[in-house]
């Protein structure tokens, strides 16, 4: 009896122990998830904070400029594509009510679906606010309707790509098949049809319309290809790296388009 008493014993200490380890390390485990939420917390309230400020500053400075640009394309240039850069880039112009942001990488390494899940990981509340372009997957892209869920696009975001020749030769095929299955399209004559063709190409290549003002990354006085029909009467201006830029540096960067005058005739 007294055998099994301390066989009972034994097992009920043991039991205890393991019951008593196993509390106190789902102690420890709350300890550090609380932690882990306080830190992710800290860190969206001083990132929201640090838009905040920032956005007050740079509204405070562009509301005494002259004039800002309805479409800014920033040429990437040499440099390596830098998702957090770019994104702090579109940041930065939402407060300033330009319509249209779009990028212009030669290389052909920025990739649209990428630069929006880095956003929606940093900026997840503002996504709405930006009608995402074509080059963005449909599943980014929001139809644009002002008042659709009463969301208000502040402008739109896009990237520009390089094409070579046989981009446009495969361009013009898909546009002739595309025209051909719009059956509410009448073309009557060679004249409607070439017009209906051309601004369908236009369409396909300008995707956000041309920019009035572009930002070359680097220090090369080159626009890399970027189609001069998008650059005929656009302002251009040199930086040595968008890497390297700070929210001053950024509204310094406006504050020199707005003193660009166009002498048309003179």
């Amino acid at each position: 009896m007294s055998v099994l008493a301390g066989i009972c014993c034994g097992f009920l200490l043991n039991l205890f122990h393991v019951l008593f380890s196993f509390y106190l390390q789902l102690k420890l485990f709350k300890f550090v998830f609380l932690k882990y939420l306080y830190n992710i917390n800290n860190l969206y309230c001083n990132k929201f904070k640090k838009f905040q400020l920032e956005s007050e500053l740079i509204e405070k400075c562009v509301k005494n400029y002259s004039k800002l640009p309805r479409h800014m394309t920033l040429i990437l240039g040499e440099e390596s594509v830098s998702y957090e850069d770019l994104i702090q880039i579109i940041v930065w112009t939402l407060p300033t009510g330009i319509p249209v942001l779009s990028f212009y990488d030669h290389k052909n390494e920025l990739k649209a679906d990428t630069l929006y899940e880095v956003f929606l990981k940093n900026y997840k509340e503002l996504v709405p606010h930006i009608k995402w372009g074509v080059s963005f997957s449909k599943n980014n892209t929001i139809e644009k309707n002002l008042s659709k869920n009463g969301i208000i696009f502040y402008f739109t975001v896009d990237i520009k790509k390089y094409y070579l020749v046989f981009y446009y030769r495969q361009l013009l095929i898909d546009s002739i098949k595309e025209l051909s299955r719009k059956k509410d399209l009448k073309l009557t004559d060679r004249a409607s049809t070439e017009a209906a063709l051309d601004d369908l190409m236009m369409q396909k290549l300008s995707n956000s319309g041309n920019p009035d003002f572009v930002v070359i990354n680097g220090n090369v006085y080159t626009t890399y290809g970027l189609s001069p029909w998008h650059i005929g009467f656009t302002e251009l201006l040199t930086i040595p790296s968008y890497k390297l830029l700070t929210v001053k540096d950024f509204t310094n960067i406006l504050h020199v388009y707005a003193g660009y005058e166009r002498k048309f005739g003179r």
